[in-house]
């Protein structure tokens, strides 16, 4: 469980050890998350935001934990090892979204017809001859 109080210290060996849980993970066919690494490194998730911020080596160790939890979601979620609902809900963090057409009803919008004025009765009387 993460300390509370004090927040953890970086070391340098951390961008290593981002890439050693990943490959743990993935040797158990587990899924990788920022929670989980969180907890591999004892420290909360806000400490490890705040190690990317501050460690570029460690930003992209992130990154690279980001983009193989999507595509292990994807994989997975397509291939029906890991539960559909779980799996949409954890992509919505990659900015996957599920839209509806709630305006059409999946039809075509008609065709705006541009440079139509309207005309009414009286306008006709006005006109030069």
């Amino acid at each position: 469980m993460p300390r509370t109080g004090r927040p953890a210290e970086y070391k340098e060996d951390y961008p290593l050890k981002v890439y050693a849980y990943m490959d743990e993970r993935i040797s158990e066919r587990k899924i990788i998350s920022r929670a989980g690494l969180s907890i591999f490194l004892d420290c909360s998730k806000q400490t490890l935001t705040n190690w990317g911020e501050a460690h570029p080596d460690f930003l992209g160790a992130l990154g690279e934990l980001d983009r193989a939890q999507e595509n292990q979601l994807l994989e997975h979620g397509l291939d029906g090892r890991w539960n559909s609902t779980i799996t949409k809900l954890v992509l919505h963090n990659h900015d996957y979204r599920e839209k509806s057409d709630m305006t059409t009803d999946g039809k075509k919008l008609p065709t705006p017809i541009l440079g139509l004025t309207n005309v009414s009765e009286n306008d006709g009387d006005n006109q030069a001859g």
